[in-house]
């Protein structure tokens, strides 16, 4: 009894290489999704500054309909 409820906890312990918990799938489903929502708004660029003649880092706000 003991052999088999220590086979038994070996394989249990396994499960998680083999498969993917809830809250796994539930991760990758939300970072599919913001990518989907926010990925086209903004995006971070270099800009030229005509005051100052020079190149500067600027955040680029974009829609597409």
């Amino acid at each position: 009894m003991t052999k088999v409820m220590g086979a038994l906890a070996v394989l249990t312990t396994a499960l998680p290489l083999l498969f993917n918990y809830h809250w796994q799938d539930v991760a990758c489903y939300h970072e599919s999704y913001k990518k989907r929502i926010y990925g086209p708004l903004t995006s971070v660029s270099l800009l030229y500054d005509e005051r100052a003649r020079k190149m500067a880092p600027g955040l680029v706000a974009s829609l597409s309909l």
